[in-house]
């Protein structure tokens, strides 16, 4: 899975069999397509999920992605990009290979747009990566039950915070996950947990668009007045998206898209995000009883669904700001977060 996912990125395809068939897939993203063989030209049919399609206008509906038929690579890449749609050729529901080559691409954070071409058993090149269909389904279990804690140790935070830092280590390529441990949480006690996805703009840079950078501040803040708590550092850029399609979508929020519709119009759901890894490193850490700092339901459902006794929620009270406002608002109208936010001016 992980040399498959660093050849889609580097443009070049892959095999994925799914019983006795085997189906050569490229994103549809990439051009370096240059130094592939012939019979690899992948000149076959773009795979796109249905909110890219409806996002764009195309009036489709009961599937969860749309293959369409008969497409060069270059009219592939070029409705890949599009904002609007003309006049579209044969279109029908994705198989189940070809959807599972689109979770591939989501899991390389590339646009989920795919080129598909079967192939007969004789053309099989052995030279190429192949994955199974059931291969990527597993992959973020694996990918969980795989983490192991590689090191840890004190880092003194502002404010005279206490902390220990702890970094796990999976098969998931470079992306190490990283627990905060403030204070001296108590393990007789449900202990505070806050499930934060990194965001490089308002984490690191403080930007006004989103309130991640406050709410990460006010986790940690939260968990030292209270005596400990632990910070779950997740590497999910733009809620799983990764940071390049993250740029994009605020591209796209610029043009007047909130961020929901942004994110349909790339070809990804409203939350792309996964907890297994999460609750494995709460468990791996000692705990299975937790209170859950977050206004996201659906964190809580999904540590439940994994193993973690989520005893009870706290609230964690944002700011809105002229610049992030319609992003709040589309997190609690469109993505069911329940709204916890203070008014005041962007500074």
């Amino acid at each position: 899975m992980e040399r498959c996912i660093a050849e889609l990125r580097s443009g070049r395809p892959v095999q994925i069999r799914h019983g006795a068939e085997t189906w050569l897939a490229q994103s549809a993203e990439t051009e370096l397509v240059n130094a592939l063989p012939e019979k690899a030209s992948l000149e076959g049919r773009l795979v796109l999920p249905l909110e890219r399609l409806q996002a764009l206008g195309a009036q489709v509906s009961g599937a969860s992605a749309i293959a369409i038929e008969e497409l060069s690579i270059a009219e592939a890449h070029a409705l890949v990009f599009a904002t609007d749609l003309e006049e579209l050729p044969e279109l029908r529901p994705a198989t189940v290979a070809e959807n599972a080559a689109l979770d591939l691409l989501k899991f390389a954070q590339l646009l989920p747009a795919v080129l598909v071409q079967e192939q007969a058993k004789t053309e099989a090149d052995s030279w190429m990566l192949d994955v199974t269909v059931e291969n990527i389904r597993n992959h973020h279990h694996e990918v969980a039950q795989a983490l192991t804690l590689v090191a840890r140790t004190p880092v003194p935070l502002l404010d005279d915070a206490s902390a220990e830092f702890v970094v796990f280590r999976g098969s998931d390529g470079l992306k190490d996950q990283l627990a905060i441990i403030v204070g001296q949480p108590d393990p007789t006690a449900p202990v505070p947990i806050r499930l934060h996805s990194a965001c490089l703009t308002g984490d690191l840079f403080g930007s006004l668009k989103c309130d991640c950078g406050e709410q990460l501040r006010r986790a940690i803040q939260s968990f030292a007045e209270s005596g400990g708590g632990i910070l779950l550092y997740l590497d999910q850029e733009g809620r799983g998206i990764g940071l390049s399609n993250k740029m994009r979508a605020y591209a796209l929020q610029a043009g007047g898209y909130d961020t929901v519709d942004a994110d349909a119009v790339l070809g990804y759901g409203s939350d792309e995000r996964r907890y297994e890894i999460a609750a494995r490193m709460v468990v791996l850490l000692g705990y299975k009883r937790v209170s859950l700092l977050t206004n996201n339901p659906k964190k809580i459902a999904a540590l439940n669904a994994h193993g973690i006794d989520v005893a009870d929620r706290i609230a964690l009270v944002g700011t809105m700001n002229p610049h992030n406002e319609r992003y709040l608002k589309a997190k609690v109208e469109r993505s069911g977060h329940l709204a916890e936010c203070a008014t005041e001016p962007a500074k």
